[in-house]
């Protein structure tokens, strides 16, 4: 009997045992009151279900004309077993009339984590809308409440890098709700679209007017506090309809009572690096640049609003200049709201009055002022300014057909906390082992990372959808999708996102480069997305015997020879890298990059394992020209033969998908070795791509588009690449590469703790530790370095 099993029999006997610090469950209640389940810690119950019952659910019939609730439910039945409990029952539905049977199972997974299944089902009727809020909430109200983000939680719903909340116990215990993936439970976290015409406008992405799941994870605020409800809370289902929505006009007296006359300084409106807001006729101001620096943005910002919620900005300007807006929180006026991203370079309009109007989902203010921040070079007339909050209509969108059974799967975590980095880490390992997977504290955050960013695709559309972060969505990219979800063995949704991206097909058999909800995407061009396509059709079909769409395969395959070769010489030549390094473009094709040529090797290889009429000696002819990329003066292999300084890990891609896919070589070890020597190490890690001699690239030698460059150690200006920089490694380990194993090991480890906040998956690690600013908090909680599970199975490191 494992520890928790032994517990439990302690716990549901009715004493408290001085056992070691373990999770355990708690029966409540009896058949007349009903049955619940409290949770305790160690000697001690930290959670309750006593107030809140199990869960609340509103079901709608499918006209959305007739509607049930059911408040706080507890079961009729309960059943113990040696690691958990099971309730259960029936609620007749008066309204709707129809039964709906409900099972809660909870589980001990291990001593610090709890699974929790609710099932419903009806078969009375065909199809109900149903949304289901689980809460849960501490046994002692004197508790402070934590997010992700935040390990002071002023309460409110949440939307940040991981969907993560819990509460604090006294003891720095900290207990926390975790939900399971979204692609799983139902749930999306997208609250933005792009715009209309993505080729003209830089207005960044512009608000979804009907939103799913606002408050997935929300926090008791002061209000529920005050009025004793305390609780965190997770909440499927739910469809935010702001088309349908009622529209308040914010009172402007902030702005009119505050506008003085005479030109003075606006009292409401906070200078932003030297500017100031000037009154003018009627309801005009301006917003004015500050003169001692006409080459910096400086304007003002404004505050307006403490409550979470969607809002509308509009205004009509004149500009002699482009300007920014953007949202900010007081709590941190460095956390920009991401719902209104990259409203930069709005188009100057100095002589005619131009119409601006945009919305956002704002979360996370926790009580605190929002600031809208208006600057530019330049004074910015603006007339008829209005800010129009937006209730919204509410419906559940999560559906609950005739005689089919619906799950949500959540988990409840206790463990000892220090700070936002021990809250961090164990949100994501919790979550990972609540899910059974096994494997190290990095290899769970990988897993966890990846599952909290695969999600449903939209509200009307249930299909899996993998975004790269936060910072990336809506957008599901071709290149992050395979390499995320070819790293979990999931039939469904492995063959789910290949066939979303198999209908991206064109005319000519390309395969799309983004799939983006809501809007189409003019991204489709002569990148590696139409080879890795085939690659994992062909993972696909080993893997879980896959019908694969072979007359979408074989125009793939057709187009890959057109585009890359289509002399059928063998040499592969291309606008684009076919890798990840997509900050080059080459007007006319180049023939000079080493990891197009061995990407196209093993597309060949693909292709004919699946059965294509592929002759060896042309496949041979393609990796033979791979080969002569290594250059054998200079003892290491050329990326790009117009700048033949430069080595990247790229290049070493198409070696570990021979390994991986076939298990055999394309390169000679010395090739292998003597490259991987040639990268430095620095803090555990080493730069994607990097000078040979200097590391690190200036203006006059960088190898990229004219205007593209980063400080040095940063993206593709020296950037660690965890996922590039492991494949490669393990490419070095099958070669013989002597240090391989203590580099993957310490680069793993790197990962979560060279920045001691951040124990999360990364886009890049930085280099120069010294750049300020380094740590973009774009590139937190990414979700392809899952893929090194797979590179550690390829180098022997984990058992698959």
């Amino acid at each position: 009997m494992t520890k928790g099993a032994l517990f439990l029999v302690i716990i549901l006997s009715g004493c408290f045992s001085m056992y070691s610090q373990s999770i355990s469950l708690l029966l409540s209640g009896n058949e007349e009151v009903g049955y619940s389940v409290a949770i305790a810690y160690g000697n001690r119950e930290v959670a309750t279900n006593d107030v809140h019952g199990e869960f609340n659910l509103v079901i709608e019939n499918a006209d959305r004309s007739t509607r049930d609730t059911i408040h706080h439910w507890k079961a009729s039945v309960a059943r113990e077993y040696s690691d958990g409990i099971i309730l259960s029952g029936q609620v007749y539905l008066a309204n709707l009339m129809t039964l709906i049977s409900i099972e809660v199972d909870y589980a001990i997974v291990n001593d610090h984590v709890i699974k929790k299944e609710i099932s419903l089902e009806q078969n009375n009727i065909p199809l109900l809308f149903y949304q289901l809020e689980n809460k849960l909430s501490p046994s002692d109200h004197d508790v402070s409440y934590w997010s992700f983000d935040h390990l002071d939680h002023q309460g409110g719903s949440i939307r940040e890098i991981y969907p993560a909340a819990g509460f604090m116990l006294d003891d720095s215990i900290a207990v926390g709700l975790l939900t399971d993936a979204g692609y799983k439970n139902q749930w999306t976290r997208n609250i933005r679209k792009r715009p209309t015409d993505q080729r003209t406008s830089n207005m960044g992405f512009k608000a979804v007017q009907t939103i799913a799941d606002v408050n997935l994870y929300r926090i008791a605020t002061h209000g529920d506090r005050l009025r004793d409800d305390h609780f965190v809370a997770l909440n499927f289902g739910e469809l935010s309809d702001y088309n349908a929505g009622v529209p308040t006009v914010l009172n402007n007296s902030f702005l009119a009572d505050a506008l003085p006359h005479n030109g003075g300084a606006m009292a409401d409106a906070l200078p932003h690096k030297g500017g100031a807001i000037k009154r003018l006729a009627g309801d005009d101001f301006i917003v004015a640049a500050d003169p001692r620096q006409p080459a910096a943005n400086s304007g003002i910002r404004i505050p307006f609003s403490s409550r979470d919620g969607f809002y509308t900005i509009r205004f009509k300007y004149r500009s002699e200049q482009p300007f920014n807006l953007r949202l900010l929180k007081t709590r941190n006026l460095a956390d920009e709201v991401i719902g209104f991203h990259y409203k930069t370079g709005i188009p100057a309009s100095p002589v005619e009055w131009r119409r601006f109007e945009e919305s956002a989902l704002l979360q996370g203010l926790e009580g605190s002022n929002a600031q809208l921040l208006i600057e530019g070079k330049s004074d910015l007339t603006i007339n008829d300014f209005e800010i129009t909050e937006i209730t919204p209509k509410k419906l559940s969108y999560h559906r609950m057909p005739l005689g089919k059974k619906q799950t949500k799967t959540m988990f409840m975590f206790a463990t000892k906390s220090r700070d936002v980095r021990d809250i961090r880490l164990a949100s994501q390992v919790r979550l990972a082992e609540g899910l059974g997977f096994e494997g190290t504290d990095v290899e769970k955050v990988l897993l966890a990372d990846f599952m909290m960013l695969t999600w449903i695709t939209g509200p009307l559309d249930f299909s899996p959808h993998n975004v790269p972060s936060i910072n990336y969505a809506p957008d599901m990219y071709n290149r992050d999708a395979f390499w995320s979800v070819v790293s979990v063995k999931d039939k469904k949704l492995n063959e789910s996102i290949w066939e979303k991206w198999g209908g991206t097909q064109d005319h000519l058999g390309a395969i799309g480069t983004i799939i983006t909800p809501y809007m189409g995407s003019i991204e489709k061009k002569g990148n590696e997305a139409t080879c890795e396509w085939i690659w994992w059709g062909l993972l696909n079909k080993r893997r879980f015997n896959s019908s694969l769409d072979t007359l979408r395969l074989r125009k793939a395959v057709a187009y890959c020879i057109e585009e890359f070769d289509p002399d059928r010489d063998g040499i592969v030549s291309s606008q684009f890298s076919l890798s990840q390094n997509d900050v080059v473009y080459y007007e006319q094709k180049t023939s000079g990059l080493a990891v197009n040529q061995g990407v196209y090797a093993v597309t060949l290889m693909a292709a004919k394992e699946l059965g294509f009429d592929i002759a060896q000696e042309y496949i041979d002819k393609t990796v033979q020209e791979y080969r002569n990329f290594y250059d054998e003066q200079r003892g290491y292999i050329i990326s790009d033969k117009d700048f033949p300084y430069v080595v990247s890990f790229t290049d070493l891609m198409p070696e570990f998908v021979s390994w991986w896919l076939w298990d055999k070589p394309l390169l000679d070890s010395a090739m292998v070795i003597n490259t991987l020597n040639k990268f430095p190490v620095i803090n555990d890690c080493s730069p994607i791509i990097c000078h040979v001699a200097d590391t690190f690239f200036t203006e006059e030698n960088k190898p990229f588009l004219p205007e593209q460059m980063w400080p040095r150690g940063q993206y593709y200006n020296g950037g660690s690449w965890m996922r590039n920089e492991i494949c490669a490694y393990v490419v070095g380990k099958k070669h013989g590469w002597a240090p391989a194993d203590e580099r993957i090991e310490k680069r793993m480890l790197a990962e979560i703790n060279l920045n001691y906040d951040e124990p999360f998956s990364h886009e890049i690690i930085p280099m120069d530790l010294s750049q300020p600013g380094c740590w973009w908090p774009s590139a937190r909680a990414f979700s392809w370095n899952v893929f090194t599970h797979i590179a550690l199975e390829v180098g022997g490191m984990r058992d698959p």
